[in-house]
């Protein structure tokens, strides 16, 4: 290989490595989306649906402020310790 080759190489292996770090660097804020939040260091917004952990398991419910949350049929959900943002739905192909 001559030198010429040599650095031409080493530039491509640097470009993919740049655009590795960026792609990286995107799904890791893709995952800290979908992490569990302890609440005492964070709530989300009011009156919005979450997966939540409190006493009867994991489940789908609506914070309402104030640390009340409420499931799909209107019950209080007792003891929530943690929660996370709902996926995305999936989109429909045209």
């Amino acid at each position: 290989m001559t030198k010429s080759e040599i650095l031409r190489y080493c530039d491509l292996v640097e470009q993919a490595n740049v655009l590795a770090m960026r792609r990286i660097s995107a799904l890791e804020a893709q995952l800290d989306r979908y992490r569990w939040r302890r609440v005492e260091k964070e709530m989300p917004e009011d009156e919005t649906y979450m997966q939540v952990i409190g006493f009867g398991g994991v489940q789908r419910a609506r914070y309402m402020g104030e640390g009340e949350w409420f499931d799909e049929e209107g019950n209080q959900v007792l003891d929530v310790i943690r929660w996370m943002p709902l996926p995305e739905p999936p989109k429909e192909k045209e």
